[in-house]
């Protein structure tokens, strides 16, 4: 399919994803909130996505950095989002279970993994406390700021099409 999207339209997707991730990065602490891990984690993604397609090969030091980060908050909340995912499983297995003992079963696994997720969400805020949200937004804009006219002078539908087949 042939693509048409302005630099403009780019740039304004990034800011837009980079927004929807600082408000969910910021509340991953304060939140014990599965929802929230899994919207900070496809927010990084999506932004990491839409910085691929704006930050082109060979990327300076700062868009790296940016990128960088964007990955490495993904793969900290990553065994927190797997807990989440089995804890619903359990959830279901728990209310379709008729017998007592499987019951029981299932609900010791649950609590196993409840202090599992508790002992992963402590050890994931704390690695991500490293990482200010005001600095990342401040690069991030900076980056986009600088793109502006290189966006330009590059075919961004030909960079788009590029990532599509790659994809």
């Amino acid at each position: 399919p042939k693509l048409s999207i302005t630099p403009k339209r780019l740039v304004k997707r990034a800011e837009k994803h980079l927004k929807r991730f600082a408000a969910r990065f910021s509340e991953i602490p304060s939140e014990d909130d599965p929802d929230t891990i899994h919207d900070a984690r496809v927010s990084s993604r999506r932004l990491q996505q839409v910085f691929a397609i704006i930050f082109p090969k060979p990327r300076p030091e700062k868009q790296r950095e940016l990128i960088r980060t964007l990955r490495k908050v993904r793969r900290r909340l990553g065994a927190c989002r797997s807990l989440d995912v089995n804890l619903d499983l359990i959830a279901e297995a728990i209310n379709d279970a008729h017998d007592p003992a499987t019951r029981n079963a299932w609900e010791q696994l649950r609590s196993h993994l409840h202090k599992e997720r508790k002992r992963e969400i402590n050890r994931a805020t704390r690695k991500l406390s490293r990482y200010r949200r005001s600095e990342f937004v401040l690069l991030s804009d900076k980056c986009l700021e600088r793109i502006g006219p290189e966006l330009g002078s590059r075919d961004i539908n030909a960079a788009l099409q590029e990532s599509l087949e790659e994809a």
